[in-house]
């Protein structure tokens, strides 16, 4: 576990895809739905971050439309104290996995909220922020 006091700064993606949003399957703990992301590398800039962690874990590009906000609320995340710059915008391309990591989900946003429970860390609240803001239009 990460010491709670030093910040991790990670990028996130809360991504659509048609009338779906890209998620993903934690195969690895925390298990769970997730949006995409994680962590800046050394030298990297949040948008790489992001750009780079969607690729990985879905085979998609990455189409950055904006940023939906900074998440950091201490205790948001079991693993430590991880500070995510959450971007938000749309996907293309074909659809593959991370191996043995992740597995890519499309999911509407009725079945979202009917699985509200089983996201990780704060992910379900960043969908209903981004849903608040944006609508799913």
């Amino acid at each position: 576990m990460t010491d709670e006091q030093t910040p991790i700064d990670c990028a996130d993606g809360l991504v659509r895809m048609g009338n779906t949003l890209v998620l993903i399957e934690r195969l690895t703990a925390p298990f769970g739905l997730a949006i995409t992301g994680g962590k800046i590398d050394p030298g990297e800039t949040a948008e790489e971050a992001i750009d780079r962690e969607f690729y990985e874990e879905t085979g998609l590009t990455f189409v950055r439309k904006g940023v939906l906000g900074v998440y950091d609320a201490p205790g948001r995340d079991s693993r430590g104290r991880y500070v995510s710059t959450v971007f938000y915008g749309t996907a293309h391309g074909i659809v593959r996995a991370e191996t043995a990591k992740t597995r890519v989900v499309l999911l509407p946003y009725a079945e979202i909220r009917r699985r509200r429970k089983d996201f990780v860390a704060d992910h379900f609240q960043i969908i209903e922020d981004y849903v608040r803001k944006h609508g799913l239009d």
